[in-house]
């Protein structure tokens, strides 16, 4: 685990939290800024680019996530509410917090100023034992990502569209990646 003690230093950089127990969003989050070409780095990779303005942590350790005082923050579906709530006192005021719709009661008594961002669980299609998302472009195939980032792909969209991948460019990325 890295500590977010040398993150504090770089205040030039925005700092994104994805507050999650698996790795699997993370991973498919890079594969998606990969294919746009978007820079970012990412803790424990070990590199930091001259290029990035984006430091992202993933963690499942609040004690962490509120220590790295995030701008922007994605929590994914499988995080409790009440245990994601010391994160939000956290956020840089005027920061971004994606995080289910679920979690609507607990974000809305947050004493920070932050743009609020809920996002619904994924609506899939089943055809013949392929998983389809509904899309205004068509339904597209999605079976082969991690059950855990398919519950969440609308909320990992409202997240890539704050670095500028909007809903087109996701469902492209979307559709070599899946």
């Amino acid at each position: 685990m890295v500590s977010t003690g040398n993150f504090q230093s770089e205040n030039f950089r925005t700092r994104v939290l994805i507050l999650s127990s698996s790795v699997d969003h993370s991973v498919f989050i890079k594969q998606i800024f990969d294919f746009h070409g978007k820079s970012v780095d990412w803790s424990g990779a070990g590199s930091h680019s001259a290029k990035s303005d984006f430091t992202v942590l993933q963690t499942s350790d609040v004690t962490e996530a509120v220590h790295f005082k995030p701008t922007i923050v994605l929590i994914s579906s499988e995080i409790a509410d009440t245990d994601s709530a010391p994160v939000f006192s956290h956020i840089t005021p005027g920061g971004v917090l994606v995080y289910p719709q679920s979690f609507e009661a607990v974000v809305e008594q947050a004493n920070v100023y932050f743009r609020k961002l809920p996002y619904s669980p994924t609506d899939l299609n089943e055809k013949g034992g392929t998983q389809y998302l509904h899309t205004d472009m068509g339904d597209l195939p999605v079976s082969g990502l991690e059950v855990g980032v398919l519950a969440d792909l609308d909320g990992i969209k409202l997240f890539c569209a704050q670095f500028g991948i909007m809903e087109e460019q996701f469902y492209e990325a979307l559709a070599e990646l899946a």
